[in-house]
C-alpha cells in the first residue's frame, strides 16, 4: 500500500466530479497492488512454462517490488514538476503497456526486465492519487476519501491470490499464467479513457528538480547487493558475486553523500529524518514486518509443488488472510490513533505467533495438510497486518515536521518495499538451498519451515523494537 504524502506545492484546477475522478484513479491503484500479490499464485505455472529456476522466481517477484520502491519518491517529484494529471496518465499508460508485454514474455530474462519496468511505471502513477485527494476534497470530505481509498487498496491486496487462482484455473483462451497480467489491459484502458476526461491538472512547478543521480546511485547500490545474493547461490558463488557485494556499501555511502549535497534541492531522502529515534525505529520495524509477507512466496510453492494444489485451490486457501486484511484495515486508523505503539507491538507479536503456528501445522500434517488447517493462522495474520499498516504509518509520520512529510512518507514506502525484497531474497535462499529437484513433500516441509523460522524471528525482533516508538502519534486524541 503506498503511503506517499501529497506535495502541496502543486496547485490544481478544482475537479467538477472529484469522486468520479477518485474512482478512476483508485482503479489504477487497485491494479498496482493486485499485481503485487496476484503473481505469487502464478509462480509455479510460470516456472513450468518458461523453465524459470529458483533465482528467476525470486526475481519475478522482487524486480517489480524493487523498482517500485526505488522509483516512488521520483514519481512523486515528477508529479510536482510536470503536473499531477500528466504524470498519472503517463504512468498508467506505461503500466498497461508493460502488463501486456509481461503477458507476452518468452523468456525468464524478458519477464524479469518487464516486471521491473512495470514497477517503475506504477511508481510514477501511484503518488498522484493521494495528492489528488489532498487537493481536491474539502476538510469534511477528505477523511471519507482517504478511507475509501484505503479500503480499495485493502481489497486489492486481499483479492490478488484468489483472482490469480481463478484466472489460472479457468485458463481463458489457453493463456494460463499470462491471463493474470492481461487482466490489467482492459481495466487500464478504461481508466485511461475516463481519466483523460475527469482528472483535473495541477500547475507544474518547474523549481522541483528530479534527483536522477540519487536514483541511479541507489539503484546501482541495491542491485550490487541483491543480484549476487539471489544469483550467487545457484552459480556456486563465483568471485564476481563477492566483488559486487563489496561494492554495495561504498555505493550506499555515495548515495548518502549525494542526498546531503542536495539537502535544499528536493533530495530523494531528507537525511534530517534520521535524527528522530521514532522515525528510525519505525523504518526498521517496517522493514522487518512487511518483509514477513514473503510467507506467500514459500507457502505457494509448497502447496502447489509439494502437495499438488491447483492455483485455484491455493487462492482459496489464502481467503482467510484476505478477509483478515479487510477486517484489520477497517480498524487500523482508530486503533493506531488510540494505542500507538501498543497496537503495532501487539500486531507484530500476533504475526510472530501465527507464523510459528504455521510451522507447527506444516510439521504435524506434512503431506496430509488441508487448507482449513492453515485458516486460523492466516486469518489472524491478515488482521494483524491490516492494523499494522495503518498504525505504523500514523505513529511514524505523526512525529515528522510538516516540511518533511513528503520525504518521510516516500521513505516509508521505499523501506517497506525493500523489506519485501530482502525477505524474499533470504527466504528464497533458505528454501532452494534446502531443496533438491522435485523433492518429496516431507523434504519440502523442512525447507518451508526453515524459511518461515527466519520470518518468525524477524517479526519477533520487530515486536521488541516497538519499545523505541512513541506511545501514541503526535496528534492522537486523548484517551477517555
Amino acid at each position: 500500500m503506498t503511503l506517499t504524502s501529497p506535495d502541496l506545492a502543486a496547485t490544481s484546477t478544482v475537479s467538477k466530479a472529484p469522486w468520479a475522478a477518485l474512482i478512476v484513479m483508485s482503479a489504477a491503484a487497485f491494479m498496482d497492488l493486485l499485481d503485487g500479490t496476484i503473481v505469487e499464485v502464478g509462480l509455479p505455472s510460470i516456472q513450468l512454462n518458461l523453465h524459470v529456476n529458483g533465482a528467476g522466481l525470486q526475481w519475478t517477484v522482487s524486480a517489480y517490488t524493487l523498482s517500485f520502491g526505488v522509483m516512488i519518491i521520483t514519481g512523486s517529484q515528477l508529479g510536482a514538476r510536470i503536473g499531477r494529471r500528466r504524470s498519472f496518465l503517463a504512468g498508467l499508460a506505461g503500466f498497461v503497456a508493460c502488463s501486456a508485454a509481461v503477458a507476452a514474455a518468452q523468456s525468464p530474462g524478458m519477464l524479469i526486465g518487464l516486471r521491473a519496468a512495470q514497477g517503475a511505471t506504477a511508481a510514477v502513477m501511484l503518488p498522484q492519487v493521494l495528492t489528488f485527494i489532498q487537493s481536491e476534497f474539502d476538510s469534511d470530505a477528505k477523511p471519507k476519501a482517504f478511507a475509501a481509498y484505503g479500503m480499495i487498496l485493502a481489497l486489492a491486496g486481499a483479492a490478488g491470490p484468489l483472482l490469480g487462482g481463478v484466472l489460472i484455473g479457468a485458463d481463458p483462451a489457453g493463456l494460463g499464467w499470462r491471463a493474470i497480467f492481461l487482466v490489467n489491459v482492459p481495466v487500464g484502458l478504461i481508466a485511461l479513457a475516463f481519466g483523460m476526461r475527469l482528472i483535473p491538472d495541477s500547475q507544474p512547478d518547474p523549481t522541483k528538480r528530479l534527483d536522477a543521480v540519487g536514483t541511479l546511485v541507489l539503484t546501482a547500490a541495491l542491485l550490487a547487493l541483491f543480484y549476487p545474493l539471489i544469483e550467487g547461490r545457484q552459480l556456486g558463488w563465483p568471485a564476481w558475486s563477492f566483488a559486487l557485494l563489496a561494492v554495495s556499501p561504498p555505493l550506499l555511502a555515495v548515495f548518502v553523500l549525494t542526498q546531503a549535497h542536495r539537502a535544499d534541492r528536493s533530495p530523494l531522502i531528507d537525511l534530517r529524518l534520521f535524527r528522530s529515534r521514532a522515525t528510525t525505529a519505525g523504518l526498521g520495524i517496517g522493514l522487518l514486518l512487511f518483509g514477513s509477507t514473503s510467507f506467500f512466496f514459500v507457502l505457494t510453492l509448497y502447496l502447489q509443488d509439494a502437495l499438488g494444489y491447483t492455483a485455484l485451490h491455493t487462492g482459496l486457501t489464502f481467503i482467510p488472510f484476505s478477509a483478515g486484511i479487510i477486517i484489520g484495515s477497517g480498524g487500523a486508523a482508530p486503533l493506531g490513533q488510540r494505542y500507538g505503539r501498543a497496537a503495532i507491538a501487539t500486531g507484530a507479536a500476533a504475526i510472530t505467533l501465527t507464523l510459528a503456528s504455521m510451522i507447527a501445522v506444516l510439521s504435524h500434517y506434512d503431506a496430509s495438510l488441508h487448507s482449513w488447517q492453515l485458516a486460523p493462522s492466516l486469518a489472524i495474520t491478515g488482521i494483524a497486518f491490516g492494523i499494522i499498516s495503518g498504525a505504523l504509518a500514523d505513529t511514524v509520520l505523526g512525529q515528522v515536521p510538516d516540511d518533511q512529510a513528503v520525504s518521510a512518507s516516500g521513505l516509508v514506502n521505499t523501506v517497506t518495499e525493500l523489506g519485501s525484497v530482502i525477505a524474499i531474497t533470504i527466504t528464497g535462499a533458505i528454501l532452494f538451498d534446502t531443496l533438491s529437484s522435485r523433492p518429496e513433500p516431507h523434504l519440502f516441509v523442512h525447507a518451508t519451515t526453515a524459511s518461515l523460522w527466519y520470518l518468525t524471528a524477524s517479526c519477533a525482533a520487530a515486536a521488541l523494537g516497538c519499545t523505541l516508538l512513541p506511545r501514541r502519534p503526535r496528534n492522537a486524541p486523548p484517551r477517555e
